[in-house]
């Protein structure tokens, strides 16, 4: 068995556009409603595009056209231009350039100095009647750049409409920074002054300075100590008291949710259910002002319900005549230095335009004159929701609807914030990877800037998982600009023995947990409870040279008397022989009961192994219940992210592949991002240009396996796959086949991997389709690893 390493570093990171929501002048001129969409974000790959597109639809005689696009300031480390074209050959052409684009950078708009000539992709299949070709430059341009200007040259052959989708102006990113979190109190009601402190000092770690304190009461339970009538109070102490005090001190800003009832997801437009609600949130607010006005930290309140698009004009007549300005107001005369600010989110596309959600909130901001800002979620998290259709919010997507909800902002002088969503998939507690974090944020901070909050903390607090300190640790050396962890046992083999005996591996599924990274939480949690001392033995698959950390998680039970071990004690070793010890775990970051108890141990230098061994002794008397080890490593980076690549065959008009799905970083299994072929029986071929000779380390490629249901047919795995490398693309290797997992009865990713020591510039992979009749082939990902 071998095991990867399962995201990228930090320079796997989306590419950084300044210019996103700026203005563009266009010669000849462009309708105003059409220019707005060529700095929207969306970034459109639909054949039905005119409303999203920015062109000279009646096309003029001058074959020459360019544009201009305003930065609002010197912008510094620009290195890159993209634009994107659509061509159709479909009864009204749509032309593509016939000659060049050239892009040219100044400081006041007129004095141009050349950024150099933009060329097409042309990896890319050219067998599609609907495309998009992106054009692109890379250079360096002067410190003092604000306005970027390209000029296209069509040549007289071209014919029909110049249809633009949208242009790019890329950047070094700026280390853009995570403001604030959502904070739960529920369960935490009974929590000591000293443990909330402990979790504020690890937000300021991280960088925040702000949160959304959730929530006072909900339905008839009190979350602090109220006389308020009709509520069942759950603490004699008050949380809120304790975080607003410590908070104070460290100078944060906390916005207080006041409450809300766990059903108004189905009242909709009942006018009394909203009439009450305002009633109970006004009277929840009179309590929280007379307690908690003479804390600093207080900056305003949170409201809920969250504002969904899109909805019904009779349910928005609802929210705003008998909820939002009835509770606005009251709060505003309490004090008018308090914001007021929700949360809202929008389905995914394409249930409707973002123009409709623009309109949406200046309609609830011009009637609304006291809600001072909102915090758009960005539904990457909600992408793997259990049942959902294979519609999602990508990245382009909440581009586009953050830049519509600015204009929104801007035009009615309000702030957009963003509420990123930090959960791997819904119903899962346990964060992604920071990589995918930094991607969320570069794809909002163009528009929002620092004002980034995340959906939510009891996710991110390093006392929660294995995976919570892999976070925690990630955004610490994100702000300090080193390199990001991974967890370099993930999916690895352990084996169980006593103490003092050999280590020789015994199989055991149930301890294949231990390395599963926490990601399921139902599943993830093993039988493994220890009252004697054992070694539980992680095989690395391979010899690590990098080793930097360990995070572990035991469960504290009561029902087995369960609790932190008395030591653990980590062993390394590199041939499964001759171990030596590396240090010992300190106390948890936790003790609390009934709740997972999370540790980190750093040893002074970094560790070359490949078997580590963790030497656990429970407490007398105690059971001690281990539900993940991790060995924490620097990663191995995506070498392919965004890289272009060539395919043999078209793809199905179902799961088309007009814009690089195979390198995009994404490997859901929503059907946005698949590529597939329906009945195809003959070998398909996947060449990708990593753009330099390099190393190549490992490689994966996910392909989607899911029984035929009715009125569908079934998705079948490749035969196999295999993979040849070569340095100038014409010389290829031998073909290595690459290792099929064990096959899942779910519709899931199934990832075909393989491990290389070699160097290389092109990578093709080629995959031999299902016997079966009937069957589709699908792929969603193909990634190359390098160091």
């Amino acid at each position: 068995m071998s095991c990867w390493v399962s995201v990228g570093s930090l320079q796997a990171a989306l590419p950084y556009d300044v210019a996103l929501g700026k203005k563009v002048t266009a010669y000849p001129e462009l309708p105003q409603a059409v220019s707005r969409c060529f700095t929207d974000g969306a970034d459109t790959r639909e054949t039905s595009i005119t409303a999203k597109a920015a062109g000279w639809i009646s096309a003029p005689d001058d074959t020459m056209t360019s544009f201009v696009i305003d930065l609002d300031q010197p912008t510094s480390n620009i290195i890159g231009v993209t634009v994107n074209c659509f061509a159709t050959t479909a009864t009204q052409p749509v032309s593509l350039p016939a000659k060049e684009m050239t892009a040219y950078c100044s400081y006041d708009g007129k004095n141009w100095q050349l950024f150099g000539k933009l060329h097409p992709d042309t990896l890319l299949p050219t067998d599609y009647s609907n495309r998009v070709t992106e054009w692109a430059v890379s250079g360096n341009a002067s410190a003092d750049t604000q306005f970027v200007k390209v000029e296209i040259d069509w040549g007289k052959e071209t014919q029909g409409a110049k249809l633009l989708t949208e242009v790019r102006v890329l950047t070094i990113p700026p280390t853009v920074k995570m403001r604030g979190t959502f904070f739960f109190i529920e369960n935490k009601e009974k929590w000591p002054r000293e443990r909330f402190a402990k979790e504020l000092d690890w937000m300021n770690d991280v960088g925040m300075d702000s949160m959304i304190l959730m929530r006072m009461v909900r339905d008839n339970l009190a979350f602090y100590p109220t006389k308020l009538d009709g509520y069942k109070v759950l603490t004699e102490t008050d949380p809120f008291d304790y975080i607003l005090d410590e908070a104070s001190k460290r100078n944060m800003s906390i916005y207080l949710h006041l409450g809300d009832a766990s059903d108004y997801w189905s009242k909709d437009d009942d006018t009394e259910y909203y009439d009450k609600l305002a009633q109970k949130i006004i009277a929840v607010a009179d309590d929280a002002y007379a307690r908690y006005a003479k804390y600093p930290a207080l900056k305003g309140f949170y409201l809920i319900p969250e504002f969904w698009y899109p909805v019904s004009e009779s349910v928005q007549r609802v929210w705003i005549d008998h909820y939002l300005k009835p509770v606005t107001k009251h709060l505003k005369s309490l004090d008018a230095k308090y914001q007021i600010c929700s949360a809202p989110f929008v389905e995914p596309e394409p249930y409707f335009k973002s123009n409709d959600y623009e309109a949406f909130w200046h309609k609830i901001f011009e009637e609304v004159p006291f809600l001072d800002f909102i915090a758009v979620q960005d539904g990457i998290g909600a992408n793997e929701y259990p049942n959902s259709d294979s519609k999602a919010r990508t990245y382009s997507y909440m581009q586009e609807i953050f830049y519509r909800t600015q204009c929104a902002c801007a035009s009615t002088s309000r702030t957009l914030w963003c509420d990123l969503e930090s959960f791997e998939k819904v119903y899962t507690p346990f964060p992604q990877h920071f990589s995918r974090f930094i991607d969320q944020m570069y794809s909002a901070a163009p528009i929002v800037g620092n004002k980034i909050m995340t959906f939510e903390w009891a996710y991110l607090s390093p006392s929660h998982s294995a995976s919570s300190v892999l976070f925690y640790q990630n955004a610490q050396r994100y702000l300090a600009g080193t390199p990001l962890l991974d967890i370099l046992s993930r999916d690895c083999p352990v084996s169980l023995s006593k103490s003092g005996s050999s280590r020789k591996f015994v199989k055991d599924n149930d301890l294949a947990k231990l390395t599963d990274g926490g990601q399921e939480e139902a599943t993830s949690v093993t039988g493994v409870k220890l009252t004697n001392p054992t070694v539980l033995t992680v095989d690395l698959c391979r010899v690590h040279p990098d080793i930097e950390a360990f995070a572990v998680n035991f469960a504290n039970e009561s029902t087995c008397s369960a609790e932190w071990p008395e030591s653990i004690e980590v062993e390394v070793s590199v041939d499964g022989k001759k171990y030596q010890s590396v240090g010992k775990f300190g106390a948890p970051y936790n003790e609390d009961v009934n709740i997972s108890n999370t540790g980190y141990f750093r040893p002074e230098n970094m560790c070359e192994a490949r078997y580590v061994s963790f030497l656990i002794k429970p407490r007398q008397g105690k059971t001690a219940y281990p539900s993940e080890l991790a060995v924490l490593g620097v990663g191995q980076m995506i070498r392919s992210r965004l890289c272009p690549y060539k395919l043999s065959h078209l793809p199905g008009d179902r799961f088309p592949d007009p814009n690089g799905k195979l390198t995009n970083g994404e490997h859901t299994i929503r059907g946005y991002a698949q590529v597939g072929w329906y009945d195809q029986k003959s070998t398909v071929s996947v060449e990708l240009d990593l753009g330099a000779i390099g190393p190549v380390c490992d490689i994966e490629a996910y392909f989607l396996r899911k029984d035929k249901e009715p009125g569908d047919a079934r998705v079948a795995l490749p035969e196999k796959a295999e993979i040849q490398l070569s340095d100038e693309g014409t010389t290829w290797s031998s073909p290595v086949a690459l290792v099929a997992p064990k096959i899942s009865t779910d519709r899931t990713n199934h990832c075909y991997r393989t491990s290389f020591n070699r160097s290389g510039r092109y990578v093709r992979l080629t995959i031999y389709p299902s016997k079966d009749p009937e069957t589709w082939l699908n792929i969603n990902e193909l990634r190359v690893y390098g160091k």
